[in-house]
């Protein structure tokens, strides 16, 4: 850590603009003179060897390379060569501002063709636009000493063509994965152009990323491109017939699908689709001659899977899925029945006439409705407004980058949203208007909860850190440490109903249970087989629902104790759930792009509800109402009647996922949080 004597550097969160302090105070708040916005701390690092931090242990590997001068490129330490290729080589590095391991790319120094730094360029304006799980996260891109390179995520794992998967689901699965990053992208505008095993990365937890958009085309884009003026590009095995044929023009979303289905089919087989003595050669067989089975090489693939990728290896581009996403959507109802049977449902419309005619139907439908109800929430009286009524009343932007959580006050005077900049901000609940900043985590800020008295705000971050925020004071209370590092930090947070507790959930698979007062952790929960990824206490504190990746929901006793209550029946990671006001409903949502209602007494399944055509990424009960909105990264936000089952709103506006959610306490409003930086007001006009 730096000493008194180093320079600190404070920088603005809104409109960037530095402030040195030569004697910085951390118990003190600093205001930007330009803007007045909270400054957030960024200790410069001198050419001093680099010493490690006294909150976080640096790997003895950082240590060692910090010993060689020529390991520092800019505030990262280069510690191992990863790959390299003709014009790039990556590495491992250490971030040492935020103390983090990273990825970083450089173009190497014989590499100067325009082309080469054209690519290169590209790669990085292209891919930082792109936010998304599937997607690589690009940090940050540079040039010092004439040195190009790109800061990305380190993802500890392997690509596609070394991971060694064998069964088919399993790699039906993270091609599955791969097309929604890629779907996203096509939903920006950008086509990829070279999608093959080497450019999908499986992390140590499963999780898929797509990399390298150093070819992408923005859709939009007009005059010649990369393609059309340096050649051919991409990777002959796995390139489409128009792009083997030399046809620019003619690429679009469709190329990427038939990449994206060439590399199921190798993953698949282990073998190229198409095979030849040269790259020419191949290129010739993809452009003129059919598409051959993949069950000539591995007969055990079902047919079913087969016909999927001879359609999207299609030689038209019309006779292809017309893109990535639909291309998911064929893998994802393979995954939900590998053979596809459609169980026939003649034999209903013969036995409904017959009914008709025997005077039975009368008792059948009579029968119906006096079926037991489903536990759920019951109004608390008549509303005097309407959700199906709701529209946008105001928006803003809020973040530099994705808006990640959203909280209001319990008085519904103040919200407090947090970001991917690592910015907290304080907002007046009604109109919106800025009111403070807090700064402290050293990256995403994952969750936000106000305490139920409204003097103290809890936050986690992709830090792996817990604060605990003094409202009036605008000033930090204090840092819980506690959980493990992990890649995503501590992504859930959440006050217990009397405010005495406050529980974390961690990436590293841990619920940690603290005295607010005094940051004493009272409890650590352990069962989840992955990271925790959202948590909701009961109205009365007794219990605590928790997510995970793990495919589970899972609902603590923190009274009685013992083993929790495991909730099964989504089928990816479950990025959100919440009780309603009563304790009587579960709802969660997550990458199945299902918002399911629990019983969290007997734990069975009530309804599923199904419209999002993405994952569901946050939920949020109305205060008073039978009503549950549902926002995700298909860029809509819902409204359901629980009374009913039904959708009865769909608010759009948002260019992005919805991260954040929450109705104002009085009900009359929804507030909602993008990753296309904007806050939107919704509610009647």
């Amino acid at each position: 850590m730096a000493s008194e004597a180093d320079p600190t550097l404070l920088v603005c969160s809104t409109c960037r603009k530095d402030h040195w302090v030569s004697h910085y105070d951390p118990a003190r708040s600093y205001i930007c003179a330009e803007c007045s916005t909270a400054l957030t701390t960024r200790t410069v690092v001198s050419n001093a060897p680099l010493s490690p931090s006294t909150d976080e242990p640096v790997p003895p590997e950082v240590v060692e390379a910090r010993k060689k001068p020529a390991n520092r490129i800019g505030t990262y330490t280069l510690v191992r060569e990863l790959g390299r290729g003709g014009t790039g080589v990556v590495h491992r590095a250490w971030d040492e501002e935020l103390g983090r391991w990273v990825a970083i790319k450089m173009l190497l120094p014989h590499s100067s063709a325009p082309e080469d730094l054209e690519r290169f360029r590209r790669e990085g304006k292209t891919a930082a636009r792109l936010e998304h799980p599937n997607i690589l996260p690009i940090y940050d891109v540079e040039t010092i000493g004439g040195t190009h390179y790109i800061v990305t995520k380190f993802v500890d794992g392997r690509t596609l063509d070394t991971a060694g998967l064998k069964e088919v689901r399993d790699v039906v699965r993270v091609l599955r994965e791969a097309c929604r990053g890629v779907a996203h992208a096509h939903r920006s505008g950008v086509v990829h152009r070279d999608l093959k095993p080497q450019n999908i990365m499986i992390d140590r937890d499963g999780r898929v990323v797509v990399l390298d958009f150093g070819l992408a085309k923005t859709l939009e884009a007009k005059g010649p491109s990369l393609t059309a003026t340096q050649g051919l590009m991409g990777t002959p095995a796995f390139m489409s017939p128009e792009q083997a044929r030399g046809m620019a023009t003619e690429i679009d979303m469709r190329t990427d699908v038939y990449s994206m289905t060439a590399t199921l089919w190798f993953a698949l087989s282990g073998l190229f689709p198409h095979r030849g003595e040269s790259p020419q050669d191949i290129m010739v067989k993809i452009a003129t001659e059919p598409t051959p089975s993949v069950r000539q090489v591995r007969p055990d693939v079902p047919e079913r899977l087969d016909s999927l990728l001879l359609k999207g290896m299609a030689k038209k581009r019309e006779d292809r899925y017309a893109d990535c996403e639909e291309l998911g959507e064929a893998l994802e109802q393979f995954l939900r029945d590998p053979g596809f049977a459609r169980k026939s449902r003649a034999w209903v419309l013969p036995l409904l006439l017959l009914l008709l005619g025997g005077g039975i139907a009368f008792g059948v439908f009579r029968w119906w409705p006096r079926r037991a109800p489903d536990p759920g929430p019951t109004p608390a009286g008549k509303a005097d407004f309407d959700p199906r009524r709701f529209g946008e009343v105001r928006s803003r932007e809020a973040h530099e980058s994705w808006v990640r959580c959203l909280a209001f006050s319990p008085d519904g005077a103040r919200a407090a949203s947090g970001g991917k900049d690592g910015a907290i901000k304080i907002w007046d609940g009604e109109s919106g208007a800025p009111v403070s900043a807090l700064s402290g985590h050293g990256g995403m800020v994952m969750s936000l909860a106000f305490s139920p008295d409204g003097k103290r705000i809890a936050s986690s971050g992709e830090d792996n850190a817990v604060k605990i925020w003094k409202v009036p004071e605008r000033k930090e209370e204090r840092t819980l440490r506690g959980h493990g590092r992990s890649l995503l930090g501590v992504m859930a947070v959440a006050f217990a109903p009397d405010g005495a507790r406050l529980a974390s959930g961690g990436y590293d698979g841990t619920i940690r249970i603290w005295k607010t007062d005094t940051g004493e952790e009272l409890l650590v929960l352990r069962g989840h087989g992955k990271g925790v990824v959202s948590l909701g206490f009961s109205p009365d504190g007794s219990k605590l629902a928790s997510s995970s990746d793990d495919t589970t929901v899972r609902i603590w006793d923190l009274a009685a104790g013992g083993e929790p209550l495991l909730l099964l029946g989504h089928t990816g990671w479950i990025w959100c759930v919440s009780f309603d006001r009563d304790g009587r409903t579960l709802a969660s949502g997550g990458d199945d792009r299902a918002v399911k209602i629990w019983n969290p007494t007997t734990g069975k399944e009530i309804r599923a509800l199904h419209a999002h055509t993405d994952s569901v990424k946050q939920l949020s009960f109305h205060p008073t109402q039978p009503w549950l909105a549902s926002a995700g990264d298909d860029a809509s936000v819902r409204i359901w009647d629980l009374s009913t089952g039904k959708e009865v709103r769909t608010l759009t506006g948002h260019a992005d996922q919805v991260w954040a959610l929450a109705w104002q306490p009085n009900g009359r409003g929804l507030l909602s949080g993008s990753a296309d930086r904007t806050m939107r007001w919704w509610g009647e006009k």
